[in-house]
């Protein structure tokens, strides 16, 4: 059950299969996925299991989705991460890359969950992979509020996904000089 890196309250991890019920049941909870990730709900068990093992066949690869863990009771709080790191020679033009999110269960919302993993997660992908933009896609107001205080940009603010409907909005950040906003955008984790 390896550890990539921690908060103060929370273990980061490698995306176990031993989680996979836990994480399939809060894709599937409406709490937890309206009205931001509608997509999730109509994904099937077999379907949001293929999902996780990508997420364990592209890890440090293309992609690092992490389990979000508490500390003291062994508790699944969430799920957070890149979707997709881009970091090879080819993607020098763009930049080298890592597009973040984060999805927490409803009995740790509101509890500086998000703030706390996100601070570990952006330290780590520095570190380890020299990230120098992070970007964000969110339809949800809190999140982009969240994001505007840690110094993220709008890149593109009325982006309509016409499968959903849903319109998002892309964010930015520069952490080329390790900078990373209010609540430690770099900061704020320990690297195992």
């Amino acid at each position: 059950d390896h550890i990539v890196c921690e908060s103060p309250r929370f273990e980061l991890k490698y995306p176990s299969v031993m989680r996979d019920p836990l994480m399939n049941a809060l894709f599937q909870d409406e709490k937890a996925m309206l009205p931001s990730l509608p997509f999730f709900l109509s994904m099937t068990e077999s379907e949001l299991t293929a999902r996780r093992e990508r997420h364990r066949l592209e890890f440090g690869k293309t992609s690092l989705f992490l389990d979000l863990v508490h500390k003291e009771t062994g508790e699944l709080v969430g799920s957070g991460g890149f979707r997709e790191i881009f970091v090879s020679d080819t993607d020098a033009a763009e930049g080298r890359r890592a597009e973040w999110g984060c999805v927490i269960t409803p009995v740790w919302q509101k509890k500086g969950v998000c703030a706390e993993t996100y601070a570990a997660a952006i330290k780590y992908v520095v570190e380890e992979f020299q990230v120098q933009i992070i970007t964000a896609s969110t339809t949800s107001e809190v999140m982009k509020g969240f994001l505007s205080r840690r110094g993220f940009t709008v890149r593109n603010s009325a982006r309509k996904d016409e499968s959903t409907g849903l319109v998002w909005t892309d964010l930015e950040l520069s952490v080329k000089g390790g900078e990373g906003g209010e609540g430690g955008g770099v900061g704020g984790g320990k690297n195992k």
